[in-house]
């Protein structure tokens, strides 16, 4: 039950490669037939948030045709067909992901029977669940996005599946999907009640779900977007909730697509009132650092910035919500639920409830103190927040208050401890917490797929050479790697605009040697090129 995810990266910030695209996949031999790209009608366009702080968006990025060469006329058995038809969508699917591109229904899968197309759909749904964890909705994404193949979705997806899903707050829109294609398994029998006996969360729910859907096809058809009557019957703070919602999805991620979905979404003018206070500055400072003008000026001008400490109630109430969800895990004997209170806040926000949450444990004692922890520190959603979160005086203490308790449960506690990395370092030595934090920083960027973030402890720094120091310490951590790690670090690291003043001189010659021949005999061509020209443009060779 508390054995952690293999799907997270690990201590030295490497990410598994997921099982569904093992590495001999990306070999040139291993790859599916040359597909040919299709002019993308973007009726099959859809979206997708993300909070992870992860995801991929249905329809923001172009979309592919896995058309191939027509079957040949020789006369075959249903049953000859499936397997070979299921390999070859699984093949469409893994090129999709790797080109981040929709699926698109091919000739050879309409040709089929209507029976074998649902058997069909119904392999592929269960080898994109096979295993559920933070990848399940780049794959779902992809396959599920084709109107035509949503047709052979329908009781695809088997209850214990769909529970899975539904433990892992990142794979909400799945879940919310899921529902949506008629894919739960005896979904067809459900009976709604009557929209005037719904509850208010119901109300909510189905207004978002609406809304969202109404701004898919406003930019598709690129319009306004035409707001539901779903959202006109809301209360005022209710219709608040739905726009922040449907904001954060906006948002999900931060790309060169986002200027449209935006324009979209302020363009209707019953939403407008609404728009104040709910872009996170955290997702406000990455459109203006990838220049999206339009979006900087939007987000001024109706003011949708969050206030600074405008999130503490919502900070306030995810701590009690987190920790109630560890009160009734205990009481339950079950992990920590993820509580909806937490799901909709920003990372920074994210990392202060756990942060706070954690702090909660200190007073447990020791007969107690192991469910406590276990139940929180289980839960996939607050494992990604859980490091730096105790000094070395909390851990310790901890150490000393457990040892009542035996020597099992004091290594069962301390080793999940250092395993995610809670204690926070500390070094009396600017430089030295400098270098360290902007390691870190690599590694969180690594693993969220996005640039590192420049740390407090950098900025601070007095000095030119104090930074020069520091810069060159991280860079020294590029040695250590694995040869595939290498580049996705580099880049990581030599992409943040704070870091790239003190790139010169920040590699000595043995790190260069090192890591020059580990990409040279161990990756492609092509990565060894590109990382040594950063390395000359960049004039890092000390």
């Amino acid at each position: 039950m508390y054995s952690p995810s293999s799907t997270t990266g690990s201590a030295g910030g490497a990410t598994n490669i997921p099982a569904r695209l093992q590495p001999e996949d990306t070999s040139p031999k291993n790859c599916p037939p040359k597909t040919a790209e299709m002019a993308a009608e973007l009726s099959t366009i859809g979206h997708s948030p993300v909070p992870s702080l992860a995801g991929l968006q249905i329809g923001r990025d172009a979309i592919v045709s896995t058309a191939e060469n027509l079957r040949s006329a020789t006369v075959r058995t249903e049953t000859e067909d499936i397997l070979p038809a299921t390999e070859r969508m699984k093949a469409a699917v893994r090129e999709g992901v790797r080109n981040k591109q929709d699926v698109v229904a091919p000739p050879w899968f309409r040709e089929l029977s209507e029976d074998a197309k649902r058997k069909v759909a119904k392999q592929v749904v269960d080898w994109v669940f096979s295993p559920v964890n933070n990848e399940t909705e780049r794959w779902f994404n992809r396959f599920t996005a084709d109107k035509y193949i949503q047709k052979y979705l329908k009781n695809t997806v088997s209850e214990t599946t769909y529970e899975e899903v539904g433990r892992l707050t990142c794979l909400r829109h799945v879940k919310e999907r899921i529902k949506n294609y008629g894919m739960l398994e005896g979904q067809g029998n459900d009976i709604r009640p009557p929209l005037d006996r719904w509850s208010r969360a119901q109300r909510i729910e189905n207004a978002k779900e609406e809304m969202w859907e109404a701004l898919r096809e406003a930019f598709r058809d690129r319009q306004s977007v035409a707001v539901p009557v779903s959202f006109h019957a809301l209360h005022e703070e209710d219709k608040k909730e739905v726009v922040r919602l449907t904001v954060s999805w906006v948002f999900s991620p931060v790309d060169k697509h986002t200027h449209r979905w935006l324009e979209c979404l302020v363009a209707g003018e019953g939403l407008r009132p609404y728009l104040k206070h709910t872009v996170p500055r955290e997702t406000y400072d990455k459109a203006v650092r990838i220049g999206l003008n339009f979006v900087r000026e939007t987000v001024d001008e109706y003011g949708m910035l969050v206030e600074e400490g405008g999130g503490h109630s919502r900070i306030k109430l995810a701590v009690g919500d987190l920790w109630r969800a560890v009160l009734d895990g205990v009481a339950n004997r079950c992990d920590a639920k993820t509580p909806a209170s937490f799901g909709g806040l920003s990372k920074a926000e994210r990392r202060q409830v756990v942060q706070h949450t954690v702090a909660r444990l200190l007073p447990v004692g020791s007969t107690k103190f192991e469910d406590h922890f276990n139940r929180l520190t289980a839960n996939n959603d607050v494992k990604p927040f859980l490091k730096g979160t105790l000094l070395q005086s909390d851990a310790d203490g901890i150490s000393r208050k457990m040892e009542n308790a035996g020597s099992q449960v004091l290594s069962n506690v301390m080793s999940r401890i250092y395993q995610y990395r809670m204690v926070a370092y500390r070094s009396e030595d600017p430089v030295e917490q400098a270098r360290y934090d902007l390691w870190e920083a690599v590694l969180d960027g690594v693993s969220d797929d996005e640039e590192a973030t420049t740390p407090a402890s950098f900025r601070n720094l007095s000095s030119s050479d104090n930074k020069q120091a520091a810069v060159k310490g991280a860079v020294s951590r590029l040695k250590s790697l694995q040869a595939w790690q290498i580049k996705s670090h580099f880049d990581c690291l030599t992409a943040n605009p704070d870091v790239e003043p003190y790139l010169k001189g920040s590699m000595t010659k043995t790190h260069y040697v090192a890591i020059e021949s580990k990409l040279k005999y161990f990756t492609s061509i092509q990565i060894w090129r590109e990382v040594t020209a950063k390395i000359e443009k960049y004039q890092m060779r000390g």
